[in-house]
């Protein structure tokens, strides 16, 4: 697991030059982060995981494009969304107390949340399954790649701006 955190810090501080999928993924990256008719800033995102590791992965991967804001638990991701509603969230499924799934469907049965996209990320055979049981918009499998992530994170926000 850290030979892939490694492989991915590595791969973020390439150019995109250096790095050929980057320079394919930057128009759909350009896309994503254009505002909203609107809205007036960057969109929010909103990451869920209690590996830390995995939380900076992604703060360095999407930092750059979004406003990011982590969250260790479901009680602080509930404090966050309460203080600043995000445009999307990306939630772990393994985490103690709340899991990912619990969360995604806390989202979904509340009146002031259930249109916010969320993409569920895991290391469970099984993430399919339960994406579909939370009724995410998206998953990912760890190890993921962070030009995956990042193309994933553009391509939900897109069809968030275009419903």
């Amino acid at each position: 697991m850290l030979n892939w955190i490694d492989r991915q810090r590595q791969r973020l501080h390439l150019q995109p030059s250096q790095e050929g999928d980057s320079a394919a993924a930057a128009p759909a990256l350009a896309a994503a982060i254009t505002p909203a008719e609107g809205h007036s800033s960057v969109p929010r995102l909103l990451v869920v995981d209690d590996d830390l590791f995995i939380a900076r992965l992604m703060i360095d991967a999407l930092g750059p494009y979004y406003d990011v804001e982590v969250a260790c638990d479901a009680t602080e991701a509930g404090h966050a969304i309460e203080k600043r509603s995000p445009d999307l969230v990306i939630l772990d499924i393994m985490m103690p107390g709340q899991d990912g799934q619990e969360i995604g469907n806390q989202l979904r049965r509340h009146a002031l949340t259930h249109r916010i996209p969320f993409i569920i990320v895991s290391g469970d055979r099984r993430i399919a399954e339960k994406a579909a049981a939370a009724g995410a918009a998206a998953y990912l499998a760890k190890p993921f790649d962070i030009d995956e992530l990042a193309a994933l994170v553009a391509r939900v926000l897109a069809q968030r701006q275009s419903s």
